[in-house]
């Protein structure tokens, strides 16, 4: 069985991100283990009073109580509006560490994917690096499916894998594969091609061949400048009414080369698609 994270802080954006969790669950045939990680009470004083942990106490009661009723809400079948089979479990946790606490869940856990809303910057150059988001794509142990505030489900029917051709990203290419077959999704590989070579053509064919014989598989190669890398898959995504849309990271990674800042967290809080992340292996 698959299972799926959902941190959750019960926002309206959270909210969101919760219905493509769902979605993605009942699609894939996976339980869903939602995680919602609480400040605890912060007391500036050596020791505590009884006075300090009666209002300790009362404080934990009233989140607890609070939390109770936000997870009622999270019941599937009051989200999708119909009958579900997907299982979903909740687990709080008292942390100030919530990317840490998230990563840790997800490892022990052994969980296959995170599912996580982010909200998104009016523009790139305004993204907030090192967010609970940023960090979470960075370290997850598994693909990060992230969902912009302003992301709407209308289903996930055509989605993009946006390549540069690392070294060993076939293995990656395939689970894309995998995954748009279970979805029943349109698939496009999509390179955008800064270089200006005949490489990208020839590796493009390379993987035309591997493919050979599936369905609803398209590839493609754009021309385009170091600066309008992000723009250019924008314009893409929404010409083409793209549903999700899936890349490789990794730490020192070509996009973070040229962009300076990682460009998956760019993409991240830009694009009004989701991206779904696989991190590459060191």
């Amino acid at each position: 069985m698959r299972n799926i994270l959902f941190p959750t802080d019960f926002s309206a954006n959270a909210n969101n991100a919760y219905r493509y969790a769902l979605k993605l669950a009942e699609t894939v045939g996976a339980d869903i283990l939602t995680l919602h990680v609480a400040s605890p009470l912060s007391v500036s004083v050596p020791y505590l009073s009884s006075t300090v942990k009666e209002l300790k106490a009362q404080n934990q009661i009233d989140a607890f109580s609070k939390y109770r009723e936000e997870v009622r809400y999270m019941e599937p079948s009051n989200v999708l509006h119909r009958p579900t089979e997907v299982v979903v479990r909740h687990l709080l946790r008292e942390s100030t560490e919530v990317a840490q606490t998230i990563l840790e869940v997800a490892q022990k856990e052994a969980v296959d994917w995170i599912v996580m809303g982010t909200q998104g910057a009016t523009g790139i150059k305004e993204m907030i690096i090192g967010s609970n988001t940023a960090r979470v794509l960075e370290e997850a142990p598994c693909p990060v499916l992230v969902v912009p505030e302003e992301a709407k489900y209308h289903g996930l029917r055509k989605m993009v894998y946006a390549t540069n051709f690392e070294w060993l990203e076939e293995s990656y290419m395939l689970k894309v594969v995998d995954l748009a077959i279970l979805l029943g999704a349109e698939l496009h590989f999509l390179h955008v091609n800064l270089s200006h070579t005949y490489r990208a053509s020839s590796k493009m064919e390379e993987w035309k061949n591997m493919l050979y014989g599936k369905d609803n598989i398209y590839f493609e190669i754009i021309e385009g400048l170091n600066l309008e890398v992000v723009q250019s898959l924008e314009n893409y995504v929404e010409e083409n009414d793209i549903d999700l849309l899936a890349m490789l990271t990794h730490k020192r990674d070509f996009w973070e080369r040229i962009l300076s800042i990682s460009y998956t967290q760019k993409m991240c809080f830009h694009t009004h698609t989701p991206l779904l992340i696989f991190k590459k292996e060191e």
